[in-house]
């Protein structure tokens, strides 16, 4: 057995297809991830990328996307008496 395969075996790394079926997203954004420094990653060889599966975990905690835009104070008017 080779030592990527035990380390799959052993359930510490994933493939980034896998790491990507259970985030839910594309691989494509998991490279993203992997190039924005958001995701830990272990380099197998010239074609393989291995995930943390801990990284993983830890990526899913973090807030993706926009933040949520901040309401505009409501301008308090005064009423008038009739």
């Amino acid at each position: 057995m080779t030592r990527m395969s035990s380390y799959l075996c052993a359930g510490i790394y994933l493939t980034v297809r896998e790491a990507a079926e259970r985030l839910g997203v594309d691989t494509s954004r998991i490279y993203q991830f992997i190039e924005d420094g958001r995701l830990e990653v272990v380099r197998a060889g010239p074609r393989a990328t291995l995930v943390r599966e801990r990284a993983l975990k830890k990526l899913k905690r973090l807030p993706t996307g926009r933040p949520p835009k901040k309401k505009p104070a409501r301008a308090r008017t005064r009423r008038t008496k009739k």
